[in-house]
């Protein structure tokens, strides 16, 4: 019987000179993010819920290092979010979960065509370079 090893890369690109840092710890508004993933290219039926994508994901990542959680916020682009004219939720194959210290979690997925809000009340458009970061490779092994 084979079995699937999924192997996941995602890769941050840290050292950009555009991403800008807290200068201080205790400013830090997030102490946690999780990200769960789940195959860009899946056919889906009907719309996946998020708790479905928490629970049933190919990939978990979490990041604790405030660095990692601020460039990760700077990389999203999250202050390009706009005002979305319809409301229709997406199908997500990306949760994202930021938990502030206090333990209150805000929520934000991707489509395959848009990172939208928890409640998809604001999106912005993702492209190939978005998809991309995250890799998804699988190999099979005896």
């Amino acid at each position: 019987m084979k079995k699937i090893y999924c192997l996941f890369i995602l890769v941050f690109f840290l050292c950009n000179s555009n991403l800008i840092y807290s200068d201080s710890v205790k400013n830090q508004k997030y102490s946690k993010v999780k990200i769960y993933f789940i195959e860009w290219s899946i056919i889906t039926r009907s719309r996946m819920k998020l708790e479905y994508i928490r629970n049933n994901f190919d990939v978990s990542i979490t990041l604790n290092d405030i660095d990692e959680i601020n460039g990760f916020i700077a990389w999203l682009q999250l202050e390009n979010l706009k005002h979305s004219k319809d409301y229709m939720d997406e199908d997500p194959r990306l949760v994202i979960d930021f938990y502030e210290t206090s333990g209150k979690r805000i929520s934000f997925y991707a489509s395959q065509f848009n990172l939208c809000s928890e409640d998809s009340k604001q999106k912005r458009k993702i492209d190939e370079n978005f998809k991309k970061t995250f890799y998804l490779w699988r190999t099979k092994k005896e």
